[in-house]
């Protein structure tokens, strides 16, 4: 029908073998997705786990977005969805205390949310411009490499303060001392063992720490001041003077971990 009839046609062939270039960022911010839980999974955990299952689904979802069918990019899109409300916890109750956990801090707040938001705009972006353009008018929309560059600055930058190592005093203990002193809090299976831990007010209490999973975990008594990180399978070896008496709340601070136990100072 001419333009004097109202409206004009709109081609609806399938697009198979023609992906547009939104298709192709959210197929490579799915791939991104995918590869940042290989890195949890075998760097970070150095564990199998049964969450495993989430690296071919978005692998395999990443690839479909490139077959160039109008409704591709809808899958990612979902995926991408579900994977960001699963990181919200992690975002929001994430705190950096003095300890180094920078490497999942930015796996876990920058690049696997800044992924599935990029995945989810260019999806959605994707899927319009299939159903409501003609071919030829599926190009990149001029804001999306501003949007880029934002992004990538924004994480690229989050990562590069989180790596900055933190000045002050810092006290070494020799392995071969931590290693003398007999287990005073054991770790494993994501909990203390030790749920209840007695000392007394005034006197210096030197702990050995041990680690018993394949992966970090933090020891943290906020009120006391007291974060140190212990790597998976290593002895960590912490020592303070509580001055008042009372209970406090021992825990480790990387979210999903969920271990606390109780310190009561007699």
């Amino acid at each position: 029908m001419t333009a004097s009839g109202a409206f004009m046609a709109v081609d609806r062939r399938p697009l198979v073998g023609r992906f547009t270039p939104l298709a192709a960022i959210a197929a490579a911010g799915l791939s991104v997705v995918a590869l940042g839980y290989l890195y949890l999974f075998f760097v970070l955990i150095g564990d199998i786990s049964p969450d495993m299952v989430i690296v071919p689904i978005a692998w395999s979802l990443a690839l479909l977005p490139l077959t160039g069918k109008r409704w591709a990019s809808i899958p990612a899109v979902l995926v991408a969805l579900a994977g960001f409300a699963f990181e919200l916890p992690y975002i929001f109750t994430w705190h950096i205390n003095e300890y180094d956990v920078a490497q999942p801090f930015v796996l876990n707040v920058l690049v696997l949310p800044a992924a599935f938001l990029t995945t989810i705009a260019a999806g959605i972006g994707a899927t319009i411009q299939n159903y409501r353009r003609a071919p030829g008018e599926r190009t990149m929309p001029r804001w999306v490499p501003v949007a880029l560059v934002v992004v990538v600055s924004a994480v690229a930058g989050g990562s590069a303060v989180a790596f900055t190592p933190k000045h002050g005093a810092v006290a070494r203990v020799s392995t071969e001392a931590v290693e003398s002193l007999p287990v005073a809090i054991a770790m494993g299976n994501d909990a203390f063992i030790q749920q209840e831990m007695r000392v007394k007010a005034g006197e210096v209490v030197q702990w050995r720490v041990v680690n018993a999973d394949s992966y970090d975990h933090t020891f943290d008594i906020d009120e006391l001041g007291i974060h140190a990180t212990i790597g998976g399978g290593e002895s960590g070896f912490i020592m303070f003077k509580p001055e008042k008496a009372g209970t406090y709340v021992y825990d480790c601070a990387i979210p999903g971990h969920n271990m606390s136990g109780k310190l009561i100072v007699e």
